[in-house]
């Protein structure tokens, strides 16, 4: 079942679509993607090992909940992060890699040269303002690339932001 944590996140963007229905009776309201960045909590030795799959379960319901091709951006553990255990840390971080690389509609922000506040484990101001940009970048080419790239294209991987769908 869900934790308690699960239930009040779906219920609360469950009520904010409604609200945004609500308020806006004419307009179609719509989730274009889901950001994510946590992990820190996950680096211990008997969490870490388990990150990969509760990752992909956590996207997986996600999408079952909410659309099932949702983007999905995850931001990496940066590698600056050293208040963390090196060998967790070094796990999740391969996971959370994994998963991305796994999954098309999911792709990964590199955090690593975003400042941290002194304590060496959460972000300073800039390093938020960071997050946000990168995260804006990277949501915003998942939900254009439906228009650039054939949906066969898409799940084969081939549609990086490098690559080139018509071949001109």
């Amino acid at each position: 079942g869900d934790g308690p944590d699960y239930i009040v996140f779906q219920q609360t963007v469950t009520e904010g679509l409604a609200a945004l229905a609500a308020a806006y009776t004419g307009a179609v309201v719509q989730i274009e993607g889901m950001t994510w960045m946590q992990g820190e909590s996950d680096v211990s030795v008997s969490a870490s090992a388990a990150y990969a799959a509760n990752l992909q379960a956590f996207i997986a319901d996600v999408r079952a909940t909410f659309g099932a091709n949702l983007p999905f951006v995850v931001a990496r553990l940066s590698s600056g992060q050293t208040a963390l255990d090196a060998a967790g840390l070094a796990t999740v971080r391969a996971a959370q890699a994994q998963v991305a690389a796994a999954d098309p509609w999911t792709s990964i922000v590199n955090t690593d040269t975003f400042p941290l506040q002194g304590d060496h484990l959460h972000f300073d101001a800039d390093g938020q303002q960071l997050l946000g940009s990168a995260f804006a970048a990277r949501a915003g080419y998942l939900v254009w690339m439906p228009d650039r790239f054939s949906p066969e294209q898409i799940a084969a991987g081939l549609a990086e932001e490098t690559a080139d769908a018509d071949g001109a």
